[in-house]
């Protein structure tokens, strides 16, 4: 047929972004692996901002999603008084009754 030959170095070439985003990717879940929540999020900060634009830019897709979970967390906190934290990251947590800190309903270092 009439269909194009892919070279090796065409296929390399494709390849380059795509492994490059998941190497950065690797490396972030590696250093953030013990961290959960504002760490978590503080350290893709610190690797954001490193010097290397292209991993400045896959990592500010990561930091984006993160912050709109936490700007979610603290809009509701503040506005509604709810402390939703399923995976006791968030660094409030809810009073139960009794006026003692609950940790079903929140989480994090306090």
């Amino acid at each position: 047929g009439g269909g194009q030959q892919v070279t090796l170095l065409a296929l390399l070439s494709w390849c380059r972004r795509p492994t490059r985003v998941l190497l950065t990717l690797a490396a972030a879940l590696s250093a953030t692996s013990e961290r959960q929540g504002v760490q978590m999020l503080s350290s893709l900060y610190e690797m954001a901002d490193s010097g290397d634009p292209a991993n400045a830019r896959t990592l500010e897709h990561v930091i984006a999603a993160m912050e709109h979970v936490l700007v979610d967390m603290v809009g509701r906190w503040v506005c509604h008084g709810e402390v939703r934290d399923v995976a006791g990251e968030f660094f409030v947590r809810a009073r139960g009754s009794s006026g003692v800190y609950s940790g079903e309903s929140g989480g994090g270092s306090g």
